[in-house]
């Protein structure tokens, strides 16, 4: 019979084809469907693939044509296939970009009955490995396992709840592993067991383990039921109430970790909101050498991030272990912060910059964000421009009446640099008058007519913003990109030819990113930007 080759475009379809009857190389009544899904992120990242110009295509070695990849989100490529297919037979194919690179890995999938899920990373090139080990040391010492007979597995959402193969033993010790490819930024939930028996998981009646998966080699080293008399177990339990009402943390796309002595300043200690009442927690095993040490010191962090860590400019947390045989647990229960609603606080003022032309003559503005963590609305906040003689603002002398949010310059201004300082003031409260805050322009200020390069953007609103959001420059913008926090660019628009544009940078995670403008005769400028 000739085959006859069908890509589905949407599921609906391929649903509607189902509940009809089909023709195909088996018997009656049958569907033989292809689901082949491609990780392109490390291909992005090398330089190889460019998501918005280049194409991705499933080339096999039978009869079947070339068929390309549609895009899906996240870097990643599917196909739908179905019809022409042979039950029982298996296929082999390989990716391609465009026309010339082809992958070095020989792909093979056997064709059953229904849909065959075929999932992978472009030439099998991942951006994670991570090797789960597990100590079982003291379950031998219980006679609880045999190393020479038994064997410890794994059951966890990496392979569907299903169990993984045996782990492999290393060298003459008691610990085992295996190796799994976890696409960063997942977090996987699981337990180990012994000899693949539901009977004989660990943690019973306690949580799932949970990991999340960076971009990198990791090796988390767990022991079996916890079990460790080497170790003493300390929780941490971090509220993220405030955070997360005031919009600085997203429950869908951030996570919280603890990092100190105790872990090497972070090693995958992720806090988990078990209640869904975002209070994070996690209960990590310290060793004991820490009793005739100085206390344990650590921080709360976002997304495992020391620029978005807790208690910035300020000291470590700090505590004191203890054994736990009289039943006094280690608990340390901290706001992220320190911000408690219900505490008396100053308010804040951050994300200063100043805006304007740093030339003779030309109007500037000071813009900051004002934020009260018991909920007051700003007052008449205070403001005074200084004059600096250095870029970093150590020789400072206040610019008398310059004490509006803006200044235009004079002559005295040039060759030196403007502060802007802030201190916010709550409309009422016990504690209404905050901490002053400063910021200093990036340049120097100019004669007439000569602008920094670095202040080619002029605005950037609104900041933060969730949609659409306006840049203008000084002069005619070309082009505008988007980088994270990671260096990778994530938007990019070009021949704009305007001194003002409207981005609508749709489809990217709440987060901080810099935003780059570029003008024609190479001048550039940049700003922090802040999606919500």
């Amino acid at each position: 019979m000739k085959k006859v080759l069908t890509t589905l475009c949407t599921i609906l379809f391929l649903a509607g084809s189902m509940l009809k009857p089909m023709k195909a190389t088996a018997a009656a009544d049958t569907v033989f469907v292809l689901s082949l899904e491609v990780n392109m992120t490390k291909a992005v990242r090398s330089g190889i693939f460019d998501p918005s110009l280049d194409r991705i295509y499933a080339v096999f070695d039978s009869a079947i044509p070339d068929q390309q990849l549609v895009p899906s989100g996240n870097n990643r490529f599917t196909l739908l296939l179905t019809q022409g297919f042979d039950s029982g037979t298996v296929y082999h194919f390989r990716f391609r970009i465009n026309d010339f690179i082809t992958e070095t890995v020989d792909r093979q999938v056997l064709i059953l009955q229904g849909i065959n899920y075929y999932y992978c990373w472009w030439n099998n090139d991942y951006l994670n490995y991570t090797w789960f080990q597990v100590d079982m040391s003291y379950m031998v010492q219980q006679h609880m396992f045999r190393p020479d007979t038994d064997y410890v597995d794994m059951v966890g959402s990496m392979n569907y709840w299903k169990g993984s193969s045996p782990f492999t033993r290393i060298g003459s010790s008691y610990v085992f592993q295996t190796l799994y490819n976890i696409d960063p930024g997942t977090t996987s939930s699981f337990k180990f067991r012994i000899n693949g028996d539901t009977s004989r998981v660990e943690l019973k009646g306690r949580p799932n383990r949970f990991l999340l998966s960076p971009d990198s080699i990791i090796h988390p080293l767990y022991y079996f039921n916890d079990y460790n008399p080497a170790t003493v177990p300390m929780t941490f339990y971090c509220n993220m109430k405030y955070m997360t009402r005031a919009g600085h943390f997203s429950r869908q796309y951030d996570h919280v970790d603890v990092a100190g002595s105790f872990n090497h300043n972070g090693t995958n200690d992720i806090l988990y909101d078990y209640d869904k009442d975002s209070i994070y927690s996690a209960t990590i095993l310290i060793d004991t050498s820490f009793y005739n040490q100085n206390p344990l010191s650590f921080k709360y962090r976002i997304n495992s991030n020391w620029g978005t860590a807790e208690l910035q400019d300020k000291p470590f947390r700090t505590y004191v272990l203890h054994d736990t045989i009289s039943g006094n647990r280690n608990i340390d229960s901290s706001w992220f912060n320190n911000w408690n609603p219900s505490v008396n606080a100053r308010p804040l003022a951050y994300d200063l910059n100043i805006q304007g032309r740093y030339a003779f003559k030309e109007a500037v503005s000071g813009v900051y964000s004002y934020e009260s963590i018991n909920g007051i609305p700003e007052g008449e906040s205070t403001y005074q421009w200084y004059l600096s003689t250095d870029s970093l603002g150590i020789n400072i002398t206040p610019i008398d009446t310059a004490n509006q949010i803006t200044y235009t310059i004079d002559t005295l201004c040039i060759h030196q640099w403007l502060v802007f300082e802030v201190t916010p003031i709550a409309a009422s409260g016990d504690s209404a008058i905050g901490l002053p805050v400063r910021v200093i322009t990036k340049s120097s200020i100019g004669a007439v007519g000569i602008a920094s390069q670095e202040n080619f953007i002029s605005m950037v609103y609104p900041n933060p913003g969730s949609g659409k959001m306006v840049v203008e420059g000084l002069a005619e913008i070309r082009r505008i990109e988007l980088y994270d926090l990671t260096g990778r660019m994530v938007f990019v628009v070009e021949g704009i030819n305007d001194r003002r544009c409207v981005i609508n940078p749709e489809g990217l995670l709440p987060g901080i990113y810099f935003l780059k403008a570029s003008g024609k005769n190479n001048e550039s400028g940049h700003s922090r930007i802040i999606r919500q």
